[in-house]
């Protein structure tokens, strides 16, 4: 009772510091991660506290003195574990009543988020309770009152305690799910993030079976070492009969500890994808592109693994293999023509390849394919995330819909594939997800509608709000954003403004439906279509504290999510984006700091992969540009951007063009 009051206090004592937090930060989805360090003292007391409770049982062999001794302890094994689990469902149940309080008067409304936090807790913090009790007991009749008792129960908590992937993460990092090894584990592998929006927290079926796991193969062990104290053939039946059902059980879990796991949560598999992204093709030949498409007709079944048949209309088609990019971790099973017959196609990574007979100018071809979850794509019958700038649908493109980070040589970076091409879509989804499109909807899970941009298809832990004009979709952890918002959302059309009337972009006024997204803390990022805005923010705190960020994130949307020069130097970008973002920042008041200096060399670690010479060039950049007047930062600003594709392969060509510039004779 000590332990879980003592758990309950730092719980409160949380809550308190959460309350007096100085911003306003919206990370309630992080909230309960934040209490594994505090588990994982729990567990170690209670492994402690159950062995001393037993020991003293087997201290002097006391087992072999009488008859009954197996029943005596099996009723003393049963009586411990009824009062620990139910104190123990008491204590959790009062911290999520805390936590619930908590979070309505935070104002966060009551959704799936509050069911997925008790969810959480029951298999980060119930059900390793329960493990404890039983590894408390197993050390008792293995080692008595002996000393190395101490030391196996300090290796058992190291092992495979709650904290031992933040202890020992370097080794857990680089264990995908699928990996035996996983098992090892019974904790989140991120305390500090086991929350991503629109999927929810890292609980599955899998995180259950292995927690079941461990629980069952303890009392497997504790039954072994039990049947020496048996003294009739009924009761080593009994034994026998009940360790051939634990080994089955186990046996029948095994799998699916392997299986069905949330992978947006694996470093491993994320560390996968970006090695495959570095090593790929990046480019697909121009020849396969000799087509136009016309329109869309989508079926998305996601009642359990997420299907879909696309198909697609092309016409002006002038060559006999047609390329698509379709993401490589989607199963393509089939595809077909107007007439149905089936039509063969190679696989290259994230291109495919279409063979097709005839000199038709115009068909219809059929994709049918499985949409499988992965690190960097979260897709299953309970969230979908299928932006517009990803190729979820077979898309006329000549890149893959990821980049590899040269910058900091990790990592990946979604790669538009939009369009600016009006095309016509037509959608039907079959599932009970809640789920928002930019299409209109013509009855239930029936959408469709004319877009330049791509469909966007998201469903999961979202809600959906009428603020103003605007629809706005956000994560369901969040508490009312709706008087924060109008802070944030003059300060957008601010920006959004600034920059069509700075580059001479005629792109209409900002949409009526905007994403509030932060899936991936590093996409600091915009996508931008003709009707919806998807806002990708790695930061947790409230949007009317983040409207300084809005330069950073939106022009990204607006300049390059949709420009289709290749090859340009992501350094240069990166340089770009920083230097402009900081001049919108103080043109349309959005300056973080007044006091701010304004940086000498770029942020990150560009300088570091050149010599000193280059070193020199860039600072020389950064100089010049902070010397010149705002009007002309802005010219040379748009000159450069216009200019990106021809001096972006040298610093030296960037720096010539600055110094024409300010010679006036550019």
């Amino acid at each position: 009772m000590g332990t879980l009051i003592f758990m309950v206090g730092m719980l409160l004592t949380r809550i308190v510091l959460g309350i007096l937090e100085p911003f306003d930060y919206m990370r309630y989805g992080s909230f309960v991660g934040e209490m594994m360090m505090i588990v994982q003292a729990v567990l170690l007391l209670l492994f402690v506290y159950f062995y001393r409770a037993f020991s003293n049982e087997f201290r002097f062999g006391a087992c072999n003195l009488f008859m009954g001794t197996f029943r005596i302890t099996l009723l003393k094994i049963g009586a411990l574990f009824s009062i620990h689990a139910l104190f123990t469902a008491g204590c959790i149940g009062l911290q999520f009543v805390l936590i619930s309080l908590y979070f309505r008067l935070s104002g966060i409304p009551y959704s799936s988020f509050y069911t997925q936090t008790a969810s959480y807790m029951t298999v980060y913090w119930y059900l390793p309770f329960l493990l404890a009790f039983g590894i408390g007991i197993l050390t008792a009749l293995l080692f008595g009152k002996h000393k190395l008792g101490l030391v196996f129960m300090i290796v058992v908590w190291l092992v495979i305690g709650p904290m031992n992937t933040t202890l020992f993460h370097q080794y857990f990092h680089q264990i995908p799910f699928s990996d035996p090894r996983s098992l090892l584990y019974i904790g989140p592998l991120s305390s500090e993030s086991p929350f991503i929006d629109l999927l929810g927290y890292n609980v599955s079926l899998s995180v259950y079976a292995k927690i079941i796991f461990w629980i069952l193969a303890v009392v497997l062990l504790m039954a072994l070492i039990l049947m020496k104290t048996t003294r009739t053939s009924w009761e080593k039946f009994t034994l026998t009969l009940l360790c051939v059902s634990l080994v089955s059980i186990n046996t029948l879990l095994f799998p699916y500890i392997f299986t069905g796991g949330k992978l947006a949560f694996s470093f491993a598999d994320l560390e996968a994808e970006a090695q495959y992204y570095k090593d790929i093709p990046d480019e697909m030949e121009p020849v396969f592109l000799q087509y136009e498409v016309e329109d869309y007709t989508i079926q998305l079944d996601a009642r359990g693994p997420v299907t879909a048949q696309t198909t697609v209309a092309l016409s002006d088609i002038r060559t006999t293999t047609l390329g698509f990019v379709l993401y490589h971790g989607f199963e393509v099973t089939q595809v077909t023509d107007q007439q149905g017959q089936t039509l063969p196609y190679t696989n290259q990574g994230d291109f495919v390849f279409v063979e097709r007979d005839g000199e038709r100018l115009t068909d219809q071809l059929t994709f049918s394919y499985t949409l499988n979850d992965s690190a960097l794509v979260p897709v299953s019958e309970d969230y979908l995330f299928l932006p517009n700038a990803f190729s979820w649908i077979p898309t006329k493109t000549d890149h893959p819909p990821f980049v590899f980070d040269t910058i900091y040589d990790e990592g990946v970076d979604l790669h538009s594939v939009q369009t600016d091409q009006v095309i016509s879509y037509t959608l039907a989804v079959e599932g009970d997800l809640p789920l928002y499109t930019n299409l209109s909807a013509d009855g239930k899970n029936r959408y469709s509608g004319e877009v330049a941009g791509g469909v966007s298809v998201l469903g999961g832990m979202l809600t959906e709000a009428e603020l103003g004009e605007q629809t706005v979709l956000h994560p369901n952890s969040w508490s009312d954003i709706s008087a924060d918002w109008k802070m944030f959302e003059p300060s957008l059309a601010r920006v959004h403004q600034e920059l069509l009337e700075m580059f001479h972009l005629d792109a209409g006024e900002l949409p009526n439906q905007i994403a509030l997204l932060a899936l991936r803390q590093e996409w600091n990022t915009g996508y931008l279509s003709s009707d919806h805005l998807l806002y990708f923010s790695g930061s947790n705190i409230n949007v009317s504290s983040t409207t300084h960020e809005i330069p950073g994130i939106y022009l990204n949307a607006l300049l390059w999510n949709h420009d289709k020069r290749l090859g340009m130097s992501p350094e240069q970008i990166l340089v770009f984006n920083e230097l402009l973002t900081l001049h919108l920042q103080n043109e349309t008041g959005l300056v973080l700091d007044a006091d701010f200096t304004p940086p000498v060399v770029p942020s990150f670690t560009v300088m570091e992969k050149h010599d000193e010479e280059i070193q020199k060039v860039i600072a020389r950049i950064y100089a010049d540009f902070y010397s010149m007047e705002k009007n002309e930062q802005t010219e040379f600003l748009v000159l450069w951007y216009k200019e990106m594709e021809q001096v972006s392969g040298s610093w030296i060509d960037t720096a010539q063009l600055l110094q024409e510039f300010k010679g006036g004779k550019r």
